[in-house]
């Protein structure tokens, strides 16, 4: 006796409902493992670059004696004409002598606006840091990315913080009373102003932003679920 099976196949149709259920599928899930990702690579890196930038300075204080002592370079170089002298600004010294050396892939350059010349530093894995202030080296910027991808050409428009560029605050011979209260000696997250509440921070970082990164840092270096901004 001779059986005959039938040869399942997919209509048409039901290979059309097929595609279109994984294409909805896709469309639900893809953006949200992109920002899961970026947040990861952002987190990483906020973390990473923390901990190797204050390596740095206790190594360069190993060398150069406290930090507090060599801190503090104010002035800017200029020419005849006063302007800015590219290369010879004490804050570019500054970096090429206490930053750069200790960082392997690191290179320093400079980017002028504002009628002044600021030093930034490009590391290996495609983030920068940005000496903000036009003439201390108390503010910093850094990127999590590209910087030029991050604000575009202009780099003084940095007012993203909290998305792909986060403020850190470097003033080791500030006195810890008033606004410097939580102002550590090392490089830190920005503290300036900061009353010590978790409210405070979000409160800022979700306006300006400048409070962001010591969010995430006061969250053990984690995105909280509830983080007021979207990483880029």
């Amino acid at each position: 006796m001779n059986f005959s099976k039938a040869n399942p196949a997919f209509t048409l149709a039901e290979v059309l409902v097929t595609l279109g259920i994984i294409g909805v599928v896709a469309a639900l899930t893809i953006p949200v493992l992109t920002q899961n990702y970026k947040k990861r690579v952002v987190e990483t890196r906020l973390q990473k670059f923390y901990s190797t930038i204050n390596q740095v300075i206790n190594l360069a204080e190993i060398d150069y004696g406290l930090r507090e002592d060599w801190y503090n370079l104010n002035n800017v170089d200029t020419d005849r004409n006063g302007n800015p002298v590219a290369g010879n600004t004490p804050r570019t010294k500054w970096v090429n002598k206490y930053i750069v050396p200790y960082i392997k892939g690191a290179a320093a350059d400079e980017v002028s606006f504002e009628g002044i010349t600021r030093p930034i530093i490009y590391f290996a894995d495609g983030s920068a840091l940005l000496c903000l202030h036009q003439t201390s080296l108390a503010d910093w910027v850094y990127f999590t990315s590209n910087p030029y991808k991050c604000v575009g050409e202009k780099l003084e428009d940095v007012w993203l913080y909290g998305e792909c560029s986060f403020k850190f605050i470097y003033n080791p011979a500030a006195e810890k009373t008033g606004s410097y209260k939580y102002v550590t000696n090392s490089f830190d997250t920005y503290t300036f102003g900061w009353d010590g509440t978790k409210e405070y921070l979000y409160s800022s970082c979700r306006s300006e932003g400048a409070y962001c990164a010591t969010l995430i840092q006061h969250n053990s270096w984690k995105i909280p679920d509830d983080y007021p901004k979207r990483i880029r």
